[in-house]
Formats: C-alpha cells, structure tokens, sequence
C-alpha cells in the first residue's frame, strides 16, 4: 500500500497529466485562458496609467482583473451546470421541491424525527471519524 508522501506525488501527477494532455490538444484554449486574461488586465493598466492615477492603484488594477476573470469563470460554470440541469430535466425537481415538501418526506422516511427533534441537525455517516456526526 502507497502512504505518505509518494501516494500525494501519483495523485499529483495523474491528475496534472490529464489538463497537460487536454491542453496539448486544443492549443488555442492555452492562447485563451492564459493571453486574453492577461491583456484584459494589461489594458486597464494602461487606462490607469492614461488617467494619472497613482501608481499605487496598479496592484488594486492587477488584483481586480484577476477576481474579474475568476468570477466570470464561476458565473459560466454555474450557467453551464444549470442549463445541463435543466436538459435533462432535473432543474424542475429543484425548483419543485419546496413545494412538495421533499425535505419533510426525507425526514419521515429515514426516521430522523427523533434525532432532530433533539438538535434539528440531519445524522450524516463521517467516513474518517468512523461514526455519525450530525450537519
């Protein structure tokens, strides 16, 4: 069995090679994640820079365009992950739950009554604890 140090190094390693090889297949999407990010903030450097703004605000401007292309990042993720709900259907589910009480019929069934009467936390098995802790 593989601990420590060197189970952390192949799990790096298997990892990153995949985003390597899917990077060296499509060589414009390297140009695009990396270039045009990089311009974007390179430009409103200089639109700082043409204001006479102090020079202390171009690591406020650097720092900005990188939160900017992260939450553009997290923004399309999201509308992707909805619009692969809603094409196969199970965005209604969520959208429907509420009312349909869901939450409540989960409780019942499992026979969490009890249990969260006393603490109003849901029981979840915790793997590394060995033992059920409550969420």
């Amino acid at each position: 069995m593989i601990t420590g140090v060197r189970y952390f190094l192949k799990v790096a390693l298997a990892r990153a090679y995949v985003r390597i090889i899917g990077a060296q297949r499509e060589l414009s999407w390297i140009i695009g994640d990396t270039l045009l990010p990089f311009l974007s903030v390179a430009a409103y450097v200089y639109v700082y820079r043409a204001m006479n703004a102090p020079p202390e605000y171009t690591g406020f401007v650097i720092l900005g365009g990188i939160v900017v292309t992260f939450w553009m990042h997290m923004l399309w993720s999201m509308g992707m992950q909805f619009f692969w709900e809603k094409e196969m259907g199970n965005m209604a589910l969520y959208l429907m739950a509420p009312g349909f009480n869901f939450l409540n019929r989960w409780i019942k069934k499992l026979n969490l009554e009890e249990k969260l009467c006393k603490t109003h936390l849901i029981p979840v098995f915790h793997y590394r604890y060995n033992k059920e802790v409550f969420l």
